[in-house]
């Protein structure tokens, strides 16, 4: 399996529904340090890019 092509945004947002072109222009940002410092969870990967790596080598070696 391999990744999709990166797209610059202008050009993909051309076949977005209204809803889906609404959700990404906002382009929010979450923090994990509630999560982490007061609730004591650790994460295993240290950004979203690692952890997407990981799930992608496990389904290789699934497949």
């Amino acid at each position: 399996m391999q990744m999709p092509e990166q797209i610059d945004f202008e050009e993909a947002k051309k076949n977005l529904s209204p809803i889906a072109l609404s959700f990404w222009e906002e382009n929010r940002r979450v923090s994990n340090s509630l999560l982490c410092k007061e609730l004591g969870y650790q994460l295993i990967h240290k950004d979203y890019k690692s952890g997407l790596q990981n799930c992608l080598k496990h389904l290789k070696l699934t497949n």
